[in-house]
């Protein structure tokens, strides 16, 4: 059969694709809608059991142009552009081993379809961690980690998928396997492979296995909560706290609509403590001397770990808009007064959770009572109040009737055609996440 006789019959695709890897490996029909993109679901779902099976996936999609869209457990769906063609979703949740755990040498080695949670559960045996905490770590696979460069609360201190991964592997669109870095942490070789692949999205190919530094986890950990009069206060509380002679894991700000979520009684900060018992409690001591004029609550044991669960997972909350803000710290407190005035204007209840020593805002807009409201229009104010302070908005979360009128990325960014140039180059035929990504690539 060739590309011209499958042509748009979905029910052929599905045939084919079956027909080239076997039972178990591709399916079609209602279990398809798992993975519906803006509404579309895919001819068929590929879950392949071995590296082989992917090669074999995607050296049939190839010569066949079908659109793929690796998808992992489906948590980062939302994102991006609907694709141009979506004729498979590719999923490695099959692939999950823990390939070797180097102890001593402090890495691992882990096959993308590995959720966070199931890698750090394993790591936690040996009393470390691999410090990246994005939401729903339960159902983030190791390969949408590196596909989204995903991150959470504790990127403040350390750091993002690009500081800890030291070797990947991948598979090409037309079923070449490749590799870069290495097992050992001075082998530095194929970095650049490595950051083209962190934050590609699904574009150049299909992660299978990474390698990564990890990190002793802290014996004990608190969460200490500061009230303050507002999201402005907070950010700005928040700044002083950064600038502090203290070392936290996260310094997170929340406006009021976001503290309820996590039972808070006012707008806060919160701040992250980890390390040994000693070192604990004299940073907590620090804390409480640099907040003596306001409440400073500390918690301890189950309690922040709830805590600190939901400042990690608020981000991921459904919304009608969602947007991810980056800025620098010292015009966040300015833009977040703004956001609240306008949507609180508008009647829009907002959450907002801002990782300010990160430079990053996160909101959560809600749906509208009554009538229609122009969401687009909202989305054009915010994205024009963010670029006269030289930030940028990627809105993670868009109504239907809104996106046909916002660039869920914005304006392609420096470098777009260097990019375009290295998809041309992998993927020539361009059937990987076709257009999701920035500038419709």
């Amino acid at each position: 059969m060739t590309p011209q006789d499958v042509g748009n019959d979905r029910s052929q695709i599905a045939r084919r694709l079956h027909d080239a890897l076997g039972n178990g490996v591709a399916l079609y029909g209602e279990a398809t809608r798992t993975f519906a993109i803006d509404g579309s679901a895919p001819a068929a779902v590929l879950y392949p059991a071995t590296v082989a099976n992917v090669r074999d996936c995607l050296a049939v999609a190839s010569e066949l142009s079908l659109g793929v869209v690796p998808v992992g457990n489906g948590t980062q769906l939302h994102l991006g552009h609907a694709p141009r063609s979506y004729d498979a979703a590719l999923s490695l949740r099959s692939l999950r081993r823990v390939v070797a755990h180097e102890t001593a040498d402090m890495t691992v080695t882990v096959e993308a379809g590995c959720t966070l949670a199931e890698l750090n559960a394993r790591l936690s045996t040996n009393g470390q961690w691999l410090p990246l905490d994005p939401p729903c770590p339960e159902h983030t696979t190791v390969g949408a980690l590196i596909a989204t460069d995903a991150w959470g609360p504790s990127r403040f201190s350390q750091g993002k998928v690009r500081d800890l991964l030291i070797g990947i592997s991948a598979v090409l669109a037309d079923g070449r396997l490749i590799h870069g870095g290495g097992r050992v942490v001075k082998n530095v070789a194929g970095y650049d492979l490595m950051k083209l692949f962190t934050g590609s999205f699904g574009t150049l190919g299909v992660i299978t296995e990474a390698t990564f530094k990890v990190r002793p986890r802290p014996q004990v950990s608190s969460v200490l909560v500061c009230e303050s009069p507002s999201m402005a206060d907070a950010v700005d509380d928040a700044v002083e706290i950064i600038a502090a002679p203290l070392a936290p894991l996260y310094v997170t700000a929340l406006n009021p609509t976001a503290a309820s979520f996590l039972h808070l009684p006012s707008a806060a900060v919160c701040v992250g403590i980890g390390g040994s018992a000693a070192e604990v409690a004299v940073q907590e001591q620090r804390l409480q001397s640099l907040r003596a004029e306001r409440s400073v609550v500390r918690h301890h044991g189950a309690t922040a770990t709830r805590l600190l669960n939901g400042l990690r997972d608020l981000p991921s909350y459904n919304a009608s808009l969602g947007a991810r803000i980056s800025l620098l710290p010292t015009e966040m407190a300015a833009l977040l007064r703004d956001v609240e005035e306008r949507t609180q204007r508008d009647q829009l209840p907002t959450a907002i959770v801002a990782q300010v020593g990160s430079g990053v805002a996160h909101l959560r807009c809600g749906k509208r009572d009554g009538d229609a409201y122009d969401w687009a229009a909202l989305g054009r104010w915010l994205r024009q109040c963010v670029a006269h302070t030289g930030g940028h908005v990627v809105f993670d979360r868009l109504p239907p009737d809104a996106r046909g009128h916002l660039d869920p990325w914005g304006d392609a960014i420096p470098g777009f055609a260097l990019m375009r140039g290295i998809k041309q180059k992998l993927d020539p035929r361009g059937i990987l996440s076709p257009g999701r990504f920035v500038g419709k690539l």
